[in-house]
């Protein structure tokens, strides 16, 4: 039964390292959801209340000024698209390393993996026509699976299969003392 677990985690964690090899070897028009957004979305109330949002990353404005209603609301669609895969990745990671080994080893090797699985995934993006390569994504990404394993190592401590205590057992051991 433990290796059966495995394997279902091995393969979803084939299955997201495919999607997101896919995902980056897509050109950015491939992937531009701004007609999709223009269609969905009331473009007047985003920019009656989240016009004064203003900051750089990657180097490039981020506002509803310089990218219009439909870029900036897919800036963030992306982003946390991004944060969401490697969230996944980092605690798929986790998980299937704990199960072979122990809690110790699972939560450095996890959270190096997810790393070198961000700057690759960088790495390929930068061959892919219309996309860059931007060290801001891999810190997002690995922010994201950093946060991921540590509530997923919280959570993990926390709700161990363990025998609870009993105070009754407690009580009976004291009494034959």
């Amino acid at each position: 039964m433990r290796y059966q677990k495995v394997i279902i985690g091995l393969l979803f964690f084939a299955c997201i390292l495919g999607g997101l090899t896919y995902a980056s070897s897509l050109p950015y028009e491939k992937q531009d959801l701004r007609q999709l957004i223009k269609q969905y979305v009331d473009t007047e109330y985003v920019v009656e209340h989240y016009s004064h949002i203003d900051f750089d990353y990657g180097g490039k404005p981020v506002s509803i000024a310089y990218s219009g209603v439909e870029g900036f609301i897919e800036f963030f669609i992306r982003k946390a698209a991004h944060a969401v895969t490697f969230a996944t990745i980092a605690v798929t990671v986790y998980f299937l390393l704990a199960r072979l080994s122990s809690v110790s080893v699972a939560l450095p090797w996890s959270g190096c993996l997810t790393a070198v699985i961000a700057v690759l995934d960088e790495w390929h993006q930068s061959f892919t026509i219309n996309r860059t390569a931007l060290l801001s994504d891999v810190m997002l990404d690995m922010a994201a699976g950093y946060t991921a394993l540590l509530i997923a190592f919280l959570l993990h401590i926390t709700l161990r299969t363990e025998k609870p205590v009993r105070w009754s057992d407690v009580y009976r051991r004291r009494k034959k003392l």
